[in-house]
Order: structure tokens, then C-alpha cells, then sequence
């Protein structure tokens, strides 16, 4: 191949380089232009500078403790090679069987390559801690938590912020000096076994594998003072955390290895400047030998013969100490507890006091009414409903629990032959409104009762959206340009559709060339560069979808999985929850990829409209988001700042919540020995829903608590005891300002039943009205649905209300059909809540008929009572359809007979007083 032939396959692959960092370019340059739109750029920088300046310090040491080694033998190995290329050796430049072989190996060459194999050493036993950012963010801005755990004596701030540094520099010197060792070691052998003359070159090397030695058992030795402090995240006792066996036998052993290995370090160390080395094997034995007879026989006889005969007096501290930090750890040692007396009985009276409890009874459930919305209110195919969100707001003066759901657009749902490049990335920008009914009403047919419905939005009452438009959601494409020539979607309005040009700041506006040859060749796009629909004041977004944004600005965090809408001003916000977590927090027993410590530290806001994402500080008194905020000044603002209107709408989040309910099923027993007998284990409820038993989840809603006058916005939930289905507490979180935050345990008199949610589904399974009614309506053609149960506190008693949805196998609209309820020994099954709470109560519903029909009239000298006419035509129904389903012939006869003659009676009635 000659010169020009070279040049071309060099420079084609110089393109090929430029190419492949070009796009590599593009993206890093794009990427800040996005960090610069959302104001933090500075948290970009930060991470990205830690990072990268940790990799490039740890390849750095260990490129260069590689080479001093490696330069070490050098020498050793050239003599080595020299003498094994002697026979062969002949003049430079002179081929012989043609080979080219040089005279000498030069010294400067030798030196280059080892220096190139120590940086690919380097890189590659570098990269095993991904973390270590943080680890090192942590520890220069570290926050003592206040809490000193009882057996080392440290503040918990140590294990959380500055153990995990420490054990990153003690494995990060111990690979180093383990590989560099293991390297070493093979060349020495190696040289010693194949040259019987370099004496001198075994003793370097002898010395060398000693300082080696030296120094990796001083670091081991430091490595046993941090096990000693690794042992409270031990799993090996009755709880997690240290227990009898740990603190009184391994931390010992453990302190005298670190004495012994630091001794034995020093020793190596001289060994160097001695004439013999035969000490350093027996050293190496003893080290090993102790430690397994010490740190693993020992301390296991001791806990067969000593502590597991009497587990229950040795372990009891370290339960105690498991307990106390276990409820701390997961927000759960300032939980209020109150005994709820039941004592109370469910009358008219009860009801009124607790009026405002009733009109937010929540009849509607998240998942029928997500198909109805779907069915009634998507209107288009390219709209959808991807969750429905529970809230409060006051309307027309009330306080109201509502539901809710914004309407976005998904792209994926548009037709094949619509799914160009202009509608996707040009016309089909942004979701329409929202959608908002209260919880408890229903029309007549079973439909939502809409506060808010339609394209665009229209409002009957004083709550309105102003700027119904979506660019900000949970179904956003990859990426739109928004404000262009041609205009954007907005909504359809009957045969045309009216288009907007948008005029908030969200997206990262395209006013030069540069700017869209970047996005161009990032999204692969010509189109971007070619269309002249985008101009300087177009504005390209990416990274729409709200838990990709938040993410993407604060990776450190975790985040629930329920973001909510919130309307504000005319506006549509999302609110999104993060935690802060962490698997370092002594004592305390971990829950799965939650760790053992959680704090729903901070409530994130994201304009719908514009995208701007602001970080406020909830939980100002946790340290892990003290010291995240020390790392990001401009990251973080206080609660305080927060706008009131969206305050009044921060929740409790149902994801920590359900996370503290199942830690508290167990560490709600404070006493250690019935903690260790799990003598009050309690369990999460079940429920049925549809024709299914699920787990029961938490729910929202209204209520005056007991004692209390003013009505809360509450996440609750009841507990039962483990393997019995009656309840015996309750816990409510208050999400309302002020008092957010604040947790409440209800407890029920042991002395008295209170029945559970599986014993309520049970009763009105065996209800035999009701099961008729539901098997009746449970024919081919339609399903029933069975609601949530909710169980509902209410003047020292419990009322449970489950919701019955009637739903078309043809039409999927899960329609309002009846309201069941239930209190002390009474199931009741109503067309209303108000009507079932008048039957449950004993309250005669005389609303049913005209007010014209008097209760009682006389006809023909004899006395009827319409209200009981009416009620027995439902029965004699009712028992003819299931005569009839059973092949009865001659009964079925007979309850037409009975039906028959009562509504001649009926229609005399009507003739009479009519």
C-alpha cells in the first residue's frame, strides 16, 4: 500500500474519531444549554467536577503507584529479557530469518510502556465505585444528627457521612496495594525460579514484597477499626444491629486484630533493613490463624452455648437500642398515640355533628372513575387520563375533597399516517386542562358530577383554569419545538381545530445557527435545520416528562411514584415528592431499596406551562438534606417561599406512608421482649375489590378527627392484628398547614370488637339482599364493581362505606349504582349516602314518595301503609328473579300472584287520592 493510500485510511479515520465525539460534543454541548434553561447549571457543574476530578486523582495514584513499582523491577525484568535473547542477539539492522531483532532493549522504551500499562491499570481498577462524588461531598459537608448510639459512642452523622468515605479510601488503597502485590509477587517468582545468578535481585525483591506487606497490613489494620463500626449494620442476631455476641466478643477481637496487623505492618516495615526475612511467613500465618479462631470460631461457640440459651436477657438492650433507632429512622418516634374508646353509637345526632365528615365521604374510586373519565372526557384519541389525583380545595366558599386528572396528549396515539415529523415535533405539542368532580356526588345515571370537564376547559364553579395548556407531564415525546410559524395545536373545536403560538420560557430558544445544527445532530434531525416553520424565537424542549426533569437536576434524591396536579392562579403545577435515604444509619432495620433511614425532606413544584422546577425544604431539621444543601446552595429554598395557594395542596405522600405502616406493624411494640415474642404483630388489612382480595392501600380524605372541631385533610389507614381480620388502630397522617406532617395513631379497646375491613366484605357477602341484588345485576352483559372499603372514624364509632359500580361489558362506563354501608351489627345497601345513612340509622326515608301521598290512607274502610306497598313490590321482585334463576316454576307463580294483587292495591291508591 503505498503513501497515498495510507493518508486516505488515516484520515478516514480521523473522520470517523470526529464524528463519533462530535455527536459526543453535541450532546454535552446541548445538555448545558438544558441545565442553563432550568437555573441549575451550577449542580451540573458540581457533580460533574466531583466526579471527574475523583477519577482523574484515583487513576493519577494509582497510575503512579502502579509505574514507581513497576520501574522498581524494571531493571530486573530488562536483565531477565537480555539474557534470554543473548543466543539470538545480533547486530542492529541485520535480518537474519527474517526477523529483525535489536542488540539492546532500551531502558527510556521500557519505561514508556510500563508507564502506559500502570494508566490502563489505573483506569480500569479505578472505576469500581461510582458513588465516590458523593461519598466525598458528604464528608467535607457532613451534619451531626444529634444522636449518639450507645455502644462506640459516635453521632449517627458519623456512619452516615464519613464511614462510607473512609471505607472507599481503605478499598480503594487495598486493591491498589493487592494488585500491585499479586503483580509483583508472580514477577518475582517468576525471575528467582528462572535465573540461578541474581541473587541481589531476590533480596531487592524480598524487600520489596515486604514494604509491599508493610503497608497493606497497616491499611488492613485501619480496616479493622472500620469493621468494628460496620458491625451496628450487622444481620447476624436476633435484630439488625449489633446484639451480645458483636459487642462483647467480635469488637474486642476486632480491636486486637487492628493492633496486632498494625504491629505486624511496623514489623515488615524493619524487616526491610534486616540481613533475614524468615519471620515475615509465621507473621502471615499468625495473622491468619487468629483471625479465623478469634473473629469466626469463638465468637460462634459463644453464641451456641452462652447466648442462645438465654437469647432473650442477653439480647434485650440491643433490641431496645434496634427498636428506638428503627423509629427514629423512619420518622416514627414523634407519633402521637390516642385511644379511640368506641363507645359511641351511630345515630342521626352523630351524623349531624358530623356533617362535614359526610359530604366528603369519597364514593368514587381511582380506578372506575379513570375509565369513566376516559370514556366521557378524552374526547380524542391523542388525549389520555394517565392517573387520577385526590385533593382538597374551597369551593364557593366549602372546603371539598375532590378528584382530579389532567388530560395529555400522547403522540403514540396518533393515527399511523398522522405520525410525521411536523405533527410530532411542530403541531401536537402540548395536553388540554383538566378534569374535576368532588368525591361524594353522582347524577342520577352514576356519572361524576363535574366541576370542571370539556375541551377547553369550562368551570360551574369559582375554581377556573386560565392556561389549560400541558407542555410538562407524564406523556411528553422526546422533544417539541414549541412557538414556530405554522402554530401549535391547542384543542379541537368541532370540524377545525384552533391553533396557539406558545409565549411562556420553557425551552432553550433557537436563535442562531449554531443552536440548531446542535439539536439537529443530537435528535438526528435535518428537519430542525431544514424547516422554515422554526424561527429565532422558537423554543426547543426536551426532557418533558416531569420524573426525567426532576431527576435529571437532583440524581441524588429519591422520588415518589404518584406526582399530583395542582390548579394555581389559572394554572395547572405538578408537585412531586422526593426522600432523602440512606442504608448507613446504625441500629435500624432496612426496608428493600429504602434503606434504613427515609425523609420526605423535600416537595418539588413543576410549572406545567413554563417547566420551571423549584426544590423546596419541608423537613428543615433532617441532616441528609442539611448537608445536601451546604453542597448545593442554589439548589434548594425553604418551605417558607413556597407560593400559599400550592402549600394548601402539599400531601402526605402514600409511598413513605405505606412504608411507615409497614414498619410500624412491628415496631409499634416498644417493650423487648414482647418485641421478641412478636407477641402484638399487626398486619396491613386486605380488602376486596371487584371479585379480587387485594392488599388495602392508604386513602385521603376529609374528616374531623376525633376531639377535634375542625375538618383535616388526612391519609389513613387501619390495622389489623397478624392472622385475625379485626382492627385494632388506625393511623392518620395530617397534610393540611400547620399541622403537616404531624402522625396520629388511633388505638381500639382490646375489651371490644372492631370489626375489620375482610369481616365488613364478609357481612355483606352474607347479606342476602344484597347478594341478590349483586348477583341480579352481575349477569352476562354487565360487571359489578366493588369499590374501595373505607373505613371511616366517626363519633367514637366506625362507619365503612364501599361504593358499587355498575359497568357495561359493551360500553366500559363503571356508573354509580348503589352505596353500601355499615356500622355496629347493620349492613345497608342504598341508592344515596344520604338515603343509606337514614336506613343504617333507623331514619324513615320519606323523600321517596310525592309529597301528596300521605304515609297511611284509607281505601275502602281499610287502612294501607304505602311506604311498606312499595317496599314489598322490591322484595316479591327480587325473590321472583331468583325463583325464577333456581327453575322454581311454582313459586315464581305464586310471588307474581302476591306482586300482582299489591299493585292493584298500588294503582286503587293512586286512583283514589289522584
Amino acid at each position: 500500500m503505498g503513501i497515498r493510500g495510507k493518508g486516505k485510511w488515516i484520515l478516514g479515520g480521523l473522520i470517523l474519531l470526529i464524528v463519533f465525539f462530535l455527536h459526543t460534543i453535541v450532546t454535552f454541548y446541548t445538555e448545558i444549554l438544558w441545565y442553563k434553561e432550568v437555573d441549575y447549571l451550577s449542580v451540573f457543574w458540581k457533580i460533574l467536577f466531583t466526579n471527574t476530578g475523583i477519577r482523574i486523582a484515583q487513576i493519577a495514584v494509582f497510575a503512579l503507584f502502579f509505574f514507581l513499582n513497576f520501574l522498581v523491577v524494571k531493571k530486573a525484568l530488562l536483565f531477565h529479557l537480555k539474557r534470554e535473547m543473548a543466543p539470538n542477539v545480533i547486530d542492529i539492522g541485520k535480518p537474519e530469518g527474517g526477523n529483525s531483532i535489536f542488540k539492546d532493549i532500551s531502558s527510556r522504551a521500557a519505561s514508556w510502556f510500563l508507564a502506559l500499562i500502570s494508566i490502563i491499570m489505573a483506569i480500569i481498577f479505578s472505576a469500581f465505585n461510582p458513588q465516590a462524588w458523593r461519598d466525598l461531598l458528604f464528608y467535607l459537608n457532613r451534619t451531626d444528627f444529634g444522636v449518639v448510639e450507645p455502644i462506640l459512642g459516635q453521632d449517627a452523622g458519623f456512619y452516615v457521612f464519613q464511614l462510607p468515605f473512609f471505607r472507599f479510601l481503605f478499598e480503594s488503597g487495598l486493591l491498589m496495594l493487592g494488585v500491585t502485590l499479586v503483580i509483583l509477587g508472580v514477577i518475582y517468582v517468576y525471575l528467582g525460579r528462572t535465573s540461578t545468578k541474581m541473587v541481589n535481585i531476590s533480596t531487592s525483591g524480598q524487600k520489596h514484597l515486604c514494604f509491599l506487606g508493610g503497608l497493606f497490613l497497616l491499611l488492613r489494620g485501619w480496616g479493622y477499626r472500620l469493621d468494628m463500626h460496620m458491625l451496628l449494620f450487622s444481620r447476624e442476631g436476633v435484630v439488625f444491629g449489633p446484639g451480645y455476641v458483636d459487642a462483647n466478643i467480635k469488637m474486642p477481637v476486632l480491636n486486637i486484630l487492628s493492633i496486632m496487623l498494625l504491629v505486624m505492618g511496623v514489623i515488615l516495615l524493619i524487616s526491610i533493613f534486616l540481613r533475614t526475612r524468615k519471620h515475615v511467613p509465621v507473621l502471615i500465618v499468625a495473622w491468619l490463624l487468629v483471625a479465623f479462631l478469634a473473629g469466626t470460631v469463638y465468637p460462634g461457640i459463644i453464641q451456641r452455648l452462652r447466648v442462645e440459651p438465654n437469647e432473650i436477657a442477653l439480647e434485650e438492650e440491643f433490641i431496645a437500642n434496634n427498636i428506638r433507632f428503627t423509629n427514629y429512622a423512619f420518622g416514627l418516634d414523634n407519633i402521637r398515640e390516642v385511644d379511640f374508646p368506641l363507645d359511641g353509637e351511630l345515630d342521626w345526632a352523630t351524623v349531624e355533628e358530623n356533617r362535614l365528615t359526610i359530604n366528603n365521604l369519597r364514593i368514587w374510586d381511582w380506578r372506575p372513575i379513570l375509565e369513566t373519565y376516559r370514556q366521557l372526557e378524552e374526547r380524542r384519541p391523542y388525549y389520555v387520563f394517565n392517573r387520577v389525583d385526590i385533593d382538597r380545595y374551597v369551593i364557593d366558599g366549602e372546603y371539598q375533597q375532590v378528584m382530579l386528572a389532567p388530560r395529555e396528549l400522547d403522540q403514540n396515539l396518533l393515527p399511523e399516517r398522522a405520525k410525521t415529523w411536523v405533527n410530532q415535533a411542530l403541531r401536537y405539542t402540548h395536553g388540554m386542562g383538566m378534569v374535576l368532580n368532588p368525591v361524594s356526588n353522582f347524577t342520577s345515571e352514576g356519572f361524576p358530577e363535574f366541576y370542571i370537564r370539556d375541551i377547553p376547559p369550562a368551570s360551574v364553579v369559582d375554581l377556573t383554569i386560565e392556561n389549560p395548556a400541558i407542555y410538562y407531564g407524564e406523556s411528553a415525546p422526546e422533544y417539541v419545538v414549541a412557538n414556530n410559524e405554522g402554530g401549535e395545536f391547542h384543542y379541537p373545536r368541532g370540524d377545525d381545530n384552533v391553533y396557539v403560538h406558545y409565549e411562556g420560557i420553557g425551552g432553550i430558544p433557537v436563535d442562531n445557527f449554531m443552536r440548531r445544527l446542535a439539536f439537529a445532530l443530537r435528535f438526528r434531525s435535518i428537519q430542525i435545520l431544514l424547516a422554515s416553520d422554526i424561527t429565532a424565537e422558537s423554543r426547543v424542549m426536551f426532557d418533558r416528562i416531569i420524573h426525567d426533569r426532576v431527576r435529571k437536576i437532583a440524581p441524588f434524591l429519591q422520588y415518589d411514584q404518584d406526582p399530583y396536579t395542582v390548579i394555581h392562579d389559572g394554572r395547572i403545577f405538578w408537585i412531586q415528592d422526593a426522600y432523602t435515604i440512606s442504608s448507613n444509619f446504625p441500629y435500624s432495620e432496612p426496608y428493600g431499596q429504602w434503606g434504613n433511614y427515609v425523609r420526605n425532606s423535600v416537595k418539588i413544584v413543576i410549572d406545567a406551562y413554563n417547566g420551571t422546577v423549584e426544590f423546596y425544604i419541608i423537613d428543615e431539621d433532617d441532616p441528609i438534606i442539611q448537608t445536601y444543601d451546604k453542597i448545593f446552595p442554589d439548589l434548594f429554598k425553604s418551605i417558607d417561599e413556597m407560593p400559599q395557594g400550592l402549600e394548601n395542596h402539599l400531601r402526605y405522600p402514600e409511598d413513605f406512608f405505606t412504608l411507615q405502616s409497614r414498619v410500624l406493624t412491628t415496631y409499634h411494640m416498644k417493650d423487648s421482649r414482647v418485641f421478641y415474642n412478636r407477641e402484638d404483630q399487626w398486619d396491613l388489612p386486605r380488602e376486596r375489590y371487584g371479585d379480587r382480595i387485594i392488599n388495602m392501600t392508604p386513602y385521603y380524605t376529609l374528616l374531623q378527627l376525633p376531639g377535634e372541631d375542625e375538618l383535616e385533610f388526612v391519609l389513613m389507614l387501619p390495622f389489623t392484628p397478624v392472622g385475625r381480620n379485626n382492627m385494632v388502630a388506625w393511623m392518620a397522617a395530617l397534610c393540611d398547614p400547620g399541622r403537616y406532617g404531624e402522625l396520629v395513631l388511633y388505638h381500639f379497646p382490646k375489651d371490644r370488637l372492631a370489626f375489620g375491613p375482610m369481616q365488613i366484605e364478609a357481612r355483606i357477602d352474607q347479606d342476602g339482599e344484597i347478594s341478590r341484588q349483586i348477583s341480579l345485576w352481575d349477569q352476562r352483559g354487565s360487571r359489578v364493581i366493588r369499590g374501595n372499603l373505607l373505613v371511616i372514624p366517626i363519633g367514637g364509632t366506625v362507619l365503612y362505606v364501599e361504593p358499587l359500580f355498575l359497568e357495561s361489558e359493551e360500553a366500559q362506563i363503571p356508573q354509580v349504582r348503589r352505596v353500601i354501608m355499615a356500622a355496629g351489627d347493620k349492613v345497608v345497601m342504598e341508592e344515596t349516602v344520604e338515603d343509606a345513612l337514614r336506613v343504617l340509622v333507623g331514619e324513615r326515608i320519606e323523600e321517596e314518595l310525592p309529597a301528596e301521598i300521605e304515609k297511611k290512607v284509607i281505601i275502602d274502610e281499610e287502612i294501607y301503609d304505602v311506604f311498606e306497598l312499595v317496599q314489598r313490590v322490591g322484595e316479591l321482585f327480587q325473590e321472583a328473579q331468583q325463583a325464577l334463576r333456581d327453575g322454581n316454576w311454582s313459586e315464581y307463580g305464586q310471588l307474581q300472584e302476591d306482586l300482582e294483587e299489591i299493585l292493584n292495591r298500588l294503582s286503587k291508591i293512586i286512583e283514589e287520592e289522584f
